[in-house]
């Protein structure tokens, strides 16, 4: 699974172009899989190397306030990283099924 990361382009060629991430750091794509008439300011959804969708800025926007919720929740303050003290560190009570037995699967899956 990719996930999409807006950047907004800096300078454009001829199927490819630079562009800016959230963090400033620059990078080349790919952009062959948009219609032609892109220009420097105008906001693309990237996956891997290779801009896949135009965004307007106002979307950009919203998907990157959506990756820096989910960076926030993937990442607590140090002072609740203690399992006794964050549940997201506790143990989840249950096995997943990969850790069951054919048993265990069977009975759950009511084979």
């Amino acid at each position: 699974m990719c996930i999409g990361i807006p950047m907004q382009v800096v300078q454009c060629a001829e199927g490819t172009a630079v562009c800016r991430d959230g963090a400033g750091e620059l990078h080349s794509l790919r952009t062959s899989l948009l219609e032609e008439g892109l220009v420097v300011g105008d906001w693309v959804l990237t996956c891997l190397h290779d801009a896949v969708e135009r965004l307007t800025p106002e979307r950009a926007q919203e998907v990157l306030h959506t990756l820096a919720l989910v960076r926030s929740a993937m990442q607590p303050p140090a002072a609740v990283l203690d399992a006794d003290v964050h549940p997201a560190r506790a143990a989840a009570g249950f096995d997943l099924p990969s850790r069951l037995s054919a048993k265990e699967l069977a009975a759950l899956t009511g084979a």
